[in-house]
């Protein structure tokens, strides 16, 4: 039940966000559209950062980050709701749609690395390599979605594998890539 629920309150959201900016959207305008109270809506989200960012994790939860075909895909569809993710990213608010995706993908290489090394904790290169990666793959997926006129989503994604660091590459692509 608690999925239908977010679902709906994000398909609410979806609706105020095609008329208006995120900034301008208050929590007591997505609760009357959605036609809940605000305990509800914040008993599944803390703020609408949160909800933008579950609607954008809703899209890639299923995803393999290093599947290229499943990157693509994933960014095509970003990129056709980018009305969303625009207004999302757009926004520099403190808990942004940005250091949201940041923390998850530092979280999910961290995760994957350690697991691959057989280590509990990366050393500090290489936690320095992750954070850095990170930190610019999301940057330049930002500015891939606002940008209307960039590469292709397979180009996109080609680009970050290869600008990935030696070490971190080859920990996450042992067969070769």
């Amino acid at each position: 039940m608690t999925d239908i629920t977010k679902q709906w309150i994000a398909g609410k959201m979806k609706e105020l966000i095609r008329t208006k900016p995120l900034e301008k959207i208050r929590i007591r305008e997505i609760c009357e559209a959605a036609g809940i109270d605000r305990s509800t809506f914040y008993y599944h989200f803390k703020d609408k950062y949160e909800l933008i960012a579950w609607m954008y994790f809703h899209v890639i939860r299923d995803l393999d980050v290093l599947d290229r075909e499943e990157s693509r895909k994933a960014l095509e569809i970003l990129k056709a709701d980018a009305f969303i993710f625009r207004n999302g990213l757009a926004a520099n608010a403190q808990n942004s749609l940005s250091d949201y995706i940041k923390k998850y993908y530092i979280e999910y290489y961290t995760h994957l690395l350690c697991k691959r090394t057989g280590k509990e904790a990366l050393d500090e290169e290489m936690t320095f390599q992750v954070e850095l990666f990170c930190s610019g793959a999301v940057e330049m997926m930002v500015r891939w979605i606002l940008d209307n006129e960039g590469v292709s989503a397979g180009r996109y994604t080609d680009l970050v594998y290869r600008s990935m660091p030696a070490d971190m590459h080859r920990l996450c692509f042992p067969d070769g890539d």
